[in-house]
């Protein structure tokens, strides 16, 4: 008894029912347990006797027998109870241990990048997230109990992957058109099963019913994961709620619903999360949130817009949330359209990117950086959650003013601020989207791409940087939407980006002269991130065309006369310095690479350079500017004292369930 006191927690009931049952016994007269348990067994035994030990035959009648042997028998029984009770009695939870996993820079996560870009294996052995890679980003695969991760071949431009119940495969999207392709987690060709288009989130989920369950530009859609024909599962509710996009679908383990992300306009704190019977087609409203995992026994755990996680009971049969939603931990970062990285496994270990470094900090914050990769925050700092500025930044021709796109909550507008410590200010009101704002070269207006009641397509749009004058509208394609526009140093030409399908192309159109656009570059492929050099001669822009994103340079306007390919690894986001003697853009593992250009009638380019690691990533079209000398690049790095642009941080909860459930009061 003391040996099991001092090495378990008995129940008490048990304890004291084994203990009255002993003290009944004449434990005395037997000279060792070997022999106390020869008497349980009727054998000969050695018992004691006025301090003597004399051998004795166990009673040989049945009768006899039984009378004898009755109190070991419930001896025995209860001691056989304490055995079964201390052998399957649960072992105290393990301890929820919290860290930082360190990644080598060439294999670091590439953090900001749209979707839902890490998950675990179902046995959590496994971490499969969206690294640098030869065109532009890639899927790594890291075991839990390696330094290094593996690149997976075949998966360039992937993101939201996913592992398959058996997590022998992962799917994942990609592309333009944003194809859903599973591959191997052993290696081998992808397969593409879908092409949902352009529009399409491309978050998933795979289904223990063996369906695929994944976004497109309608709805929900699903398809067989070994392949056929997508079928529209949940379309939008365009007449009961004015549903505008579905994300991120959680299957959920019992085959018989689905949890997706619904919205109905651009504020984050008002999208919400919706359960679905696949069965009936049922609908039922849950909670507000950005995306939601079903943990076991029975809990949804779920990511606010403020970088919050909760979690509340949820009936997986009923569809409901069985209880209130109970604060589990803040800090997680929130990406545009409602996304985070965030992923738990089966076997109870949570990870995330954090994306706030301390109470008073945002979740990102603007920086200049000097050519050796020091930052520098703006004095006061500008903080801001990375949801809020989705596409761009300008600096103004003089470097005296910030020009970014931000979010309000119910709309995306244009702000403008003055430097040093000049307030940020709104520019734009008209309309619920307005991005990727560019100087004009006189420092007096801002270019952006925007939408109205008039123009539903987005359109090219001017307006005084002081708000002193009514927005107006610039240029438009009918039916096509334009995503980028700048202008050129002189002020002539205005150069847009147009996508038409599954591809992009670059036009030009000198303002008051010409009634037709100048074709620029619109052959087959994706062109972006058109940027003209300030002597107007040179165009450089990112394209596709080799298998992977490179950075070109072509004449301007006569584009067929010449192409040079700056980048050799893979390029995208080039933006020339304002003295147009060199050339930068950004490398498939978010470096600033740098390449100096000889002036002269021809183009003569030096080999790239590396100058730092990069801000928060471009995704094609920079998300940086240049200081008028050249010497600083204003950029966007995670909110971390000391920490180097596009560093951050990917934070593991191992065993985090225990953390969970005694949150949640069960345990």
């Amino acid at each position: 008894r003391s040996m099991a006191i001092q090495r378990h927690t008995i129940p008490e009931s048990v304890e004291a029912a084994v203990l009255t049952a002993l003290e009944k016994l004449p434990a005395d007269r037997f000279a060792s347990a070997a022999e106390f348990a020869a008497a349980l067994t009727g054998g000969t035994y050695a018992a004691r006797h006025d301090g003597h030990t004399v051998a004795r035959k166990a009673a040989s009648s049945p009768s006899r027998r039984r009378a004898a042997l009755l109190p070991w028998g419930v001896a025995a029984l209860l001691l056989a109870v304490l055995a079964w009770s201390l052998w399957f009695r649960s072992a105290p939870p393990p301890p929820a241990i919290r860290y930082s996993m360190g990644v080598p820079p060439a294999q670091a996560m590439r953090q900001g990048v749209l979707g839902v870009n890490m998950a675990f294996s179902p046995d959590g052995r496994q971490m499969v997230y969206v690294g640098p890679g030869e065109r532009d980003v890639q899927l790594w695969l890291r075991e839990r109990d390696r330094l290094d991760a593996t690149p997976l071949p075949g998966t360039d431009g992937a993101s939201s992957p996913y592992f398959s119940p058996d997590g022998a495969r992962i799917a994942f999207s990609t592309g333009n058109s944003v194809e859903l392709r599973v591959v191997p987690v052993t290696g081998g060709p992808p397969i593409t099963l879908a092409t949902p288009g352009p529009g399409s989130g491309g978050g998933g989920a795979w289904g223990p019913d063996g369906w695929i369950y994944f976004d497109s530009p309608a709805g929900i859609n699903r398809i067989r994961s070994d392949g056929g024909t997508p079928e529209l599962l949940i379309p939008y509710d365009t007449v009961g709620t004015d549903e505008i996009g579905h994300a991120w679908p959680e299957a959920l383990p019992n085959g018989k619903g689905l949890v997706y992300r619904s919205r109905r306009g651009v504020d984050q704190n008002e999208f919400e999360l919706v359960a679905i019977d696949l069965a009936t087609r049922e609908r039922h409203l849950l909670t507000k949130g950005l995306m939601a995992r079903y943990v076991a026994p029975g809990f949804l755990v779920f990511l606010r817009a403020d970088g919050a996680v909760l979690a509340a009971p949820f009936d997986q049969d009923k569809l409901a949330l069985t209880g209130p939603a109970v604060p589990l931990f803040e800090g997680v970062m929130t990406k545009p359209f409602g996304s985070g990285d965030l992923a738990i496994s089966r076997t109870g270990t949570l990870a995330y990117v954090p994306g706030r470094s301390s109470a008073a900090g945002g979740f990102a914050e603007l920086v200049f950086v000097d050519r050796d990769g020091a930052a520098t925050p703006l004095a006061p700092p500008v903080t801001y959650n990375p949801s809020t500025n989705v596409y761009s930044l300008s600096l103004s021709p003089d470097g005296s003013r910030i020009a970014l796109d931000v979010s309000s909550g119910t709309s995306i507008g244009i702000w403008v601020k003055q430097l040093p410590a000049g307030p940020l200010q709104r520019l734009t009101f008209d309309g619920r989207f307005a991005v990727r704002p560019q100087w004009t070269p006189d420092g007096r207006s801002l270019l952006y791409i925007a939408t109205d009641s008039s123009a539903p397509v987005p359109t090219v749009w001017r307006r005084r940087a002081d708000g002193s004058a009514p927005a107006e509208r610039v240029w438009g394609v009918p039916g096509l939407p334009v995503v980028e526009a700048s202008m050129s140093r002189d002020g002539r030409w205005l150069l847009y980006v147009v996508v038409d399908s599954d591809r992009s192309a670059i036009y030009g159109v000198r303002l008051g002269q010409d009634t037709v656009p100048v074709p620029l570059i619109t052959d087959r492929y994706t062109q972006r991130g058109a940027a003209l050099s300030p002597d107007g001669k040179w165009l450089a822009y990112g394209s596709d065309e080799s298998g992977r994103e490179e950075v070109y340079v072509r004449p301007f306007p006569r584009t067929g006369d010449g192409k040079w390919q700056i980048s050799t690894t893979g390029g995208s986001a080039p933006r020339w310095a304002r003295s147009g003697r060199e050339l930068f853009f950004e490398n498939p593992a978010g470096e600033m690479m740098a390449v100096a250009v000889t002036p002269g009638r021809t183009f003569a380019p030096a080999e790239p350079r590396r100058l730092f690691a990069a801000g928060f990533g471009s995704s094609g079209v920079p998300f940086y500017d240049l200081t008028p000398d050249d010497r600083r690049f204003l950029m966007v790095r995670l909110a971390s004292i000391n920490q180097a642009p596009g560093a951050g941080q990917l934070v593991v909860v191992d065993n985090w369930t225990t953390e969970l459930l005694a949150k949640m009061g069960t345990r």
